[in-house]
């Protein structure tokens, strides 16, 4: 009898769905779910995907069969669409273009244009772009080292998701769903992995989907894997007041073991700091003072031989130090994230408001960034305008003539009087020069001499504007693309402060047994003017 009711049942079910104009064997699927497969659909391939492809084809380099293997499971972690050989090929292949341009630049170029070749530069990108080989060669570590970081920061909030969830409903599979609607990426979209592999039937079961999860941190994360047992394990216990402590204790084995992996870590903290306070702030400090005694005993030191120690080879290594000091943090400190949709949104909303037009801070950034260094470059376009084409110096100067000579001169305004700068009976005896070009001798034997600038005080002030405007371009940029952002973080950080309180005040209103409404509508009058305030006026409007 059961069988004809459940025969008739289907028949009448796939009417139903036809009707609906649905296929009769369609697979049900949550909102959720086709949103994450979307996630995971091939995407458009990023520039270091793109390098692999083309260095693989011009060179294929095999790694060793035992980083081969350690190499597939940080690509398939961090989801980079590249091979093994493709990373090994790019680790070679780009240093190579790089030594090889390098080498066109500082040596064949000049030496076809009749100059001398400058060897330190040239030797400097060798070595560079020998060094360069292993790192590059690491690049899917590296990201899936900060993929785990980032994941694993999430570890302490995401099993505090699920035993809340099963705290009330004995379901693993409808807590993993909600750890992962209510987290962030990446370790969101590790949960829906998790339910995508059994969906899928890549797995038959949740526990082995799940085991297969747990198994990438089992060296790592130690604690996040036994406190997910732990979880498992209250789903056959017998009596509910032993299945509510095996979930507590789940919680606190995360909890206790990330509290002491942050402890050493802290102290252990002291080494590095120094090395790299060291390195960022006093060896700088002391080259402003050691470096021009250098230059004076060294005669062939140049200018770019100090700019590429110090603007390049120093920064670089303090980076690596840095990056070397933090990628032995432990995780499990709960970082704050955004709302990821509402930082874009707020994004698309930035830009600076001038007379009712809205104008978007990379308009406006480069507009004062071109304004300031056109002021900037005014001594040089003067002297490339005014050269002679013939001799190449300069013909045209400005100079104020102050009390020590008489402006009688054609052409003086206000004892501003235009000169040949290399007269020098019209410089001479001037108060102030405007580009004030100096005579330097080329060939002391032959006693040649020419004519270059600008050195002037003028000059020199007025040269101030490019720095100043490369500055203010990006301050101007980088304050009005964020400025929404930086609103949304503050109303986020004051909501945090207030709804303890406010959650406080709506459990006395409870306890004192006044309906949900009502107790909503009382705490929104007490706080009223602030955030947690206008949400619970909002909830409340919304019951009525």
């Amino acid at each position: 009898m059961a069988d004809i009711y459940e025969q008739l049942r289907r028949k009448y079910m796939e009417k139903l769905r036809e009707s609906l104009d649905e296929p009769a064997n369609a697979v049900p699927r949550t909102a959720a779910y086709d949103k994450f497969r979307e996630q995971y659909l091939p995407r458009p391939l990023s520039w270091y995907e793109k390098l692999c492809r083309f260095s693989s084809s011009l060179i294929p380099i095999a790694p060793d069969k035992k980083k081969a293997e350690r190499m597939r499971e940080a690509i398939e972690s961090t989801h980079l669409q590249v091979t093994p050989e493709g990373v090994m090929a790019f680790s070679f292949v780009i240093p190579i273009l790089f030594i090889i341009a390098s080498a066109l630049v500082f040596f064949v170029l000049p030496i076809m244009l009749g100059g001398t070749p400058n060897t330190f530069v040239m030797a400097y990108c060798f070595i560079g772009g020998a060094l360069a080989i292993l790192p590059l060669g690491n690049i899917p570590f590296y990201v899936a080292q900060n993929w785990r970081m980032y994941a694993s920061n999430q570890m302490v909030l995401c099993t505090f998701y699920i035993v809340t969830y099963m705290r009330h409903t004995s379901n693993l599979e409808l807590a993993i769903d909600f750890a992962a609607e209510h987290l962030s990426r990446p370790m969101n979209l590790d949960m829906k992995k998790i339910l995508w592999n059994v969906e899928t039937e890549k797995f038959d079961s949740l526990k082995e989907s799940l085991e297969d999860y747990l198994e990438r941190w089992r060296e790592t994360n130690g604690e996040f894997v036994e406190a997910m047992h732990l979880i498992e394990g209250s789903l056959v216990e017998t009596t509910e007041d032993r299945r509510l402590q095996t979930l507590e204790k789940a919680l606190t084995v995360i909890l206790d073991e990330t509290y002491e992996k942050m402890l050493h870590y802290a102290h252990d903290l002291k080494g590095p700091l120094t090395t790299l306070h060291m390195l960022g702030i006093i060896l700088p400090i002391l080259g402003l003072v050691i470096l021009p005694l250098m230059v004076s005993f060294m005669k062939s030191v140049r200018w770019y031989h100090i700019a590429i120690m110090y603007n390049v080879t120093l920064p670089i290594l303090v980076y690596l130090i840095g990056q070397g000091v933090l990628s032995k943090r432990p995780t499990g400190y709960g970082a704050v994230n955004q709302d990821e949709e509402a930082i874009a949104a707020a994004a698309r909303r930035a830009g600076i408001k001038l007379k009712k037009r809205i104008f978007s801070p990379l308009f406006i950034g480069v507009s004062v960034a071109l304004i300031f260094l056109l002021l900037g470059s005014v001594p040089l376009l003067i002297n490339a305008a005014t050269k002679d084409p013939l001799t190449g110096e300069p013909t045209w100067d400005l100079i104020h003539t102050g009390n020590r000579r008489r402006d009688t001169a054609p052409g003086c305004i206000l004892k501003f009087c235009p000169v040949d700068p290399t007269d020098k009976k019209q410089v001479q005896g001037a108060l102030y020069r405007f580009n004030e070009y100096r005579e330097i001798t080329i060939n002391e034997d032959t006693g040649e001499t020419i004519v270059v600038g600008p050195f002037g005080l003028i000059a020199t002030l007025i040269s101030l504007f490019i720095p100043l405007g490369i500055g203010l371009g990006l301050g101007l940029y980088f304050r009005a693309r964020s400025g929404q952002v930086v609103k949304l973080r503050k109303k986020a950080a004051a909501l945090e402060t207030e709804f303890a309180s406010a959650l406080f005040q709506l459990g006395n209103r409870l306890a004192d047994g006044l309906p949900l409404e009502i107790a909503f509508s009382r705490v929104a009058n007490v706080m009223r003017g602030t955030l947690s305030g206008d949400f619970f006026a909002m909830v409340s409007t919304n019951i009525s």
